[in-house]
């Protein structure tokens, strides 16, 4: 919980979220900090219970819920939630150990396709610093350079799938490459097949035959 004035967030661990677990906490907490004017929550079942409304009533506060399905009502205490999560998310980023040395089979992220989350398989060539890999890909002898948080260990992605996923690849590929040929294959047969047509429609010129150009005397007849 978060005190909307001062923005000072309370954390505490819960091993059963029911109400009699909140209110056991909320007492805690009051006891340090005083009882507060208004309780502003989601509604979560542990909240809209009997028994956490007449807590709130015994206590004098006021109990408010956020609209459902709309949780920026309540800002001040999902914003501490958040904060508190990328916090923790650095802290275990911070200290966490190597994991991969020479040698070791990994998935690196591929970036070829920045609208598709892609992994390779390879093998750690180098290692440059705590967090900082030069991998080798298993196909196209290509050399990574990937942080830690962008490889996987084996047996951590499900390997079947990602071999199904290159095999599809590869027989896409495939009818890629034979769609290719044959388009080419059709297209030199309809040229061919152009030019043949196009030889028979043309007109043959035949030849006039030649007269000649002596002239013709009248013949002379016999007067008798």
């Amino acid at each position: 919980m978060t005190d909307i004035f001062t923005k000072w967030p309370e954390v505490a661990e819960m091993k059963i979220l029911n109400s009699g677990s909140v209110i056991e906490k909320l007492r805690e907490i009051f006891a340090r900090f005083g009882l507060p004017n208004k309780i502003v929550s989601d509604n979560g079942p542990q909240f809209r219970s009997e028994e956490f409304i007449q807590f709130c009533k015994n206590n004098m506060i006021r109990f408010v819920t956020s609209p459902p399905y709309h949780p920026a009502k309540n800002g001040s205490a999902e914003n501490a939630v958040k904060s508190l999560k990328n916090e923790k998310n650095k802290y275990v980023k911070r200290f966490r150990k190597v994991y991969f040395k020479e040698g070791d089979i990994v998935y690196a992220r591929d970036y070829s396709n920045p609208n598709k989350k892609e992994w390779k398989k390879g093998t750690v060539e180098e290692v440059l610093g705590d967090r900082i890999y030069l991998v080798r890909l298993e196909k196209g002898n290509v050399i990574w350079r990937r942080h830690v948080d962008q490889l996987i260990e084996v047996g951590k992605i499900n390997e079947k799938s990602y071999e199904i996923e290159e095999n599809e690849k590869g027989e896409e590929q495939t009818e890629l490459e034979e769609k290719k040929i044959n388009e080419v294959k059709e297209e030199a047969f309809d040229k061919k097949k152009y030019e043949i047509n196009e030889s028979l429609e043309k007109e043959v010129e035949v030849p006039l035959p030649k007269r000649s150009k002596r002239k013709r005397k009248k013949p002379d007849r016999l007067n008798i």
